[in-house]
């Protein structure tokens, strides 16, 4: 079969794609189609061409961990290690309701994202939407 140009533009209305090398994927190796939309593409080009605007020449940043970074069936009863939930951050506060504990060996792992005094945590929910 041959190419049809005028097919293939009306297949292709409305869509748009990138391609993306490997070797060019950015530092946390994303390959989901959100991400590469041109118009973020564009977005973070102007931001990373204003070296003296970046928020990382003023602070530290930690990503993670997600949620599948504790299986939750490994909570425990004894309350020696408070396992702090994205549920539980409210606004201004930390809920008091329905916490949950791990373990000392869990929470040996999990201590490089413990918040400390003027931490700041921000929390990404991505919201999924049909059309």
């Amino acid at each position: 079969m041959d190419f049809n140009e005028g097919y293939y533009k009306k297949l292709m209305d409305g869509l748009e794609f990138q391609e993306v090398r490997y070797s060019d994927l950015e530092y946390s190796g994303r390959i989901d189609a959100e991400y590469y939309q041109k118009i973020h593409l564009a977005y973070e080009e102007i931001v990373g061409n204003r070296e003296n605007d970046k928020l990382s020449n003023v602070a530290d940043f930690l990503i993670g961990p997600f949620g599948s970074a504790y299986d939750t069936s490994n909570y425990t009863t004894i309350p020696d290690f408070r396992y702090v939930r994205g549920q539980d951050v409210k606004p201004f506060i930390l809920s008091n309701v329905e916490h949950e504990y791990i373990t000392e060996t869990n929470y040996k792992r999990l201590s490089k994202f413990g918040l400390k005094a003027k931490d700041k945590l921000v929390a990404v929910v991505e919201k999924f939407t049909n059309g």
